[in-house]
């Protein structure tokens, strides 16, 4: 695997798995519906090499109106997707506006699926402008800043795998990581969730 970063855009060459494969067919529902997003959390590190695994894959979404959230519901359908949390748009909607997540597989499968929530905190909002490209093999997912994975997986969550992905992204990007930036987020972060 070879990693190359550039201002806010990383170019990763390295072989697709199907978790990648997933992720970059669900991303191309919300692209061709010009949706705003980012990659968050655990997958951060699977996508640069961790050797973990997960069911789920976190993503913020900016918040859509009911007819815009129609579309896209529908939009997923058609290309093999489903809700596992229900089958109705309206109530996915009514999930995502009450700060719930929803979860989203391929048909007829749990997992792996992803964890789509609505923006919400302000930092969440920052990080939909203030974010990272990465372009893998011809595809280009948008991911949160690395200084923001490390300093929420240290800070906020702390749990023996989180605390060991913060130290993988320390150690992958330990001459790329932008030292102002990891005392923005540690400071911005310090409270939220």
């Amino acid at each position: 695997m070879e990693i190359e970063v550039k201002a806010n855009e990383i170019i990763l060459n390295k072989e697709i798995n199907d978790l990648d494969k997933f992720v970059i067919e669900f991303i191309e529902v919300l692209n061709n519906l010009k949706i705003k997003y980012v990659l968050i959390a655990g997958y951060i590190p699977i996508l640069f090499g961790r050797a973990r695994g997960t069911d789920d894959v976190d993503i913020f979404i900016q918040p859509l109106e009911s007819l815009r959230f129609n579309e896209f519901f529908n939009h997923l359908y058609k290309k093999g997707f489903w809700c596992i949390n229900t089958g109705d748009s309206n109530d996915a909607l009514e999930y995502l506006t009450t700060n719930n997540a929803i979860r989203i597989a391929k048909k007829n499968t749990y997992a792996p699926n992803m964890e789509m929530r609505f923006v919400k905190e302000e930092i969440d909002f920052e990080i939909l402008d203030d974010n990272l490209k990465v372009k893998i093999n011809g595809h280009e997912l948008i991911i949160s800043p690395i200084e923001l994975q490390i300093e929420f997986k240290r800070m906020n969550l702390r749990s023996p795998k989180d605390l060991e992905d913060a130290m993988y992204l320390e150690e992958i990007f330990r001459d790329k990581l932008d030292k102002q930036k990891n005392d923005y987020y540690r400071k911005r972060i310090k409270n939220v969730r």
